[in-house]
């Protein structure tokens, strides 16, 4: 059984519109996480993933880790840490180098890497993500891992995620205000993709959109790869905005509403519920005929898919003409704003796709009746995130390890000999 210190913890932080979380995991493998801890604050001083006052972020994040901590029973003094914004941007690149040594190595590798992702970048935007998609050598291309393999020359197409610099730099005051470490910022709709798709989903072609309070975040991965990402500054809180409006109420009302009476799809319900109405206890307020709730939400919900799929279909008709092939995607629908009754079939509409799902938090134990929720699929993934960033680094510290005992043995012996 392993000791309290001998845990390898991993604990990630995602600052939402609506709500900051913290979550602390346990690694049990190379694929599982076990969840030992989790605080959540309501957000304050965040707009559409944008920070907009730092004092009420910082002490937003101050009481989400104390709570984490509470719960695992440990010190938290690092995360890993979403970003979201309508200023995340991304790029597809290529760099070329001449193999070194008519075999790839790691140096070549790292080369071919830092030449494609060299190009010039506005001073206003800061590279969060640079991504391998795969590697050509000569004129053999689709090669995933290519040290070790032959050739002349090496080209590497390679995905870049940008963002607004000050945005980077509000979210790392906000937590070293909180003399918490930063391990990496990542953008959430990446890390939702790691905790809510599979690997043959990823081959196949899938798109990953997260529904969140202020933003949809938009992932596409091809051929195992990531292809695209977007940021749309409209979610769920519209939704909430319009049902306030319609009916006169103040916004707690409407997002309580929302939440446990809203509906996607207001035709073809039986005929009982067209009639129904909702009435909040202890509240003066006037009763709201479900149909015409149904209705608000409906509208509202399709434009916000219609914003997507048009995304989506601008980015299809490049990669296809790119690759010269049709693209089937299916759909991963996650976030808190997943969680509206029938947003599947209305989905279906709006996609032409039959092949869409709610994406829930996948390969966690522990606290799972809360976390396999879709609203925590952004922190679980920063978890997923976190442990392969680990695992890598194990790797490569093992390799260093391995390669300076070969030194010293190769010195050992020349110093025997000579």
């Amino acid at each position: 059984m392993k000791k309290p210190t001998d845990r390898e913890l991993i604990v990630s932080l995602d600052i939402g519109t609506n709500k900051i979380t913290v979550l602390v995991g346990e690694i049990l493998d190379e694929k599982n996480i076990n969840i030992i801890g989790i605080g959540n604050c309501n957000s304050k001083g965040v707009i559409r993933g944008e920070i907009v006052d730092l004092e009420s972020v910082t002490q937003c994040i101050k009481i989400a880790i104390t709570n984490a901590e509470n719960i695992a029973k440990c010190n938290i003094s690092s995360l890993f840490v979403s970003i979201s914004g309508k200023d995340i941007n991304c790029q597809n690149e290529r760099g070329i180098v001449a193999i070194s040594d008519e075999e790839v190595n790691k140096e070549d590798v790292e080369n071919v890497i830092y030449i494609a992702q060299s190009i010039k970048i506005s001073n206003k935007k800061k590279v969060i993500h640079v991504i391998p998609q795969e590697y050509t050598i000569d004129d053999q291309n689709g090669i995933k891992n290519p040290i070790g393999l032959s050739g002349i020359r090496m080209q590497a197409n390679v995905h870049l995620t940008t963002c607004d610099n000050n945005l980077a730099k509000n979210i790392i005051k906000s937590i070293e205000k909180c003399n918490i470490t930063i391990n990496q910022l990542i953008f959430s709709g990446i890390a939702s993709s790691y905790a809510v798709i599979t690997e043959e989903e990823k081959k196949f072609g899938v798109c990953v959109i997260d529904i969140g309070g202020g933003t949809i975040d938009i992932t596409i991965f091809i051929n195992e790869v990531i292809q695209y990402n977007k940021v749309i500054p409209y979610a769920g809180n519209i939704v909430t905005d319009d049902i306030s409006y319609a009916f006169n109420l103040l916004k707690n009302d409407a997002e309580f509403i929302k939440i446990n009476y809203g509906s996607c799809i207001h035709k073809n319900i039986e005929k009982e519920e067209k009639t129904k109405f909702i009435k909040l206890k202890n509240k003066d307020i006037k009763p709201i005929l479900k149909y015409e709730l149904f209705q608000v939400i409906e509208a509202r919900y399709i434009e916000l898919l219609q914003l997507v799929n048009v995304e989506i279909s601008a980015i299809k008709n490049i990669l296809e003409y790119q690759i010269n092939k049709k693209i089937s995607l299916s759909i991963v629908l996650t976030g808190g704003g997943s969680k509206i009754k029938y947003l599947v079939p209305c989905a279906k509409k709006i996609f032409c796709n039959k092949n869409i799902r709610i994406g829930n938090p996948i390969k966690i134990k522990g606290l799972t009746e809360i976390i396999t929720d879709p609203i925590y699929s952004t922190p679980v993934g920063l978890l997923h995130y976190g442990r392969i960033n680990k695992i890598n680094n194990k790797i490569n510290n093992k390799n260093i390890k391995n390669f300076n005992s070969y030194l010293k043995y190769i010195y050992q012996w020349l110093k025997k000999e000579f």
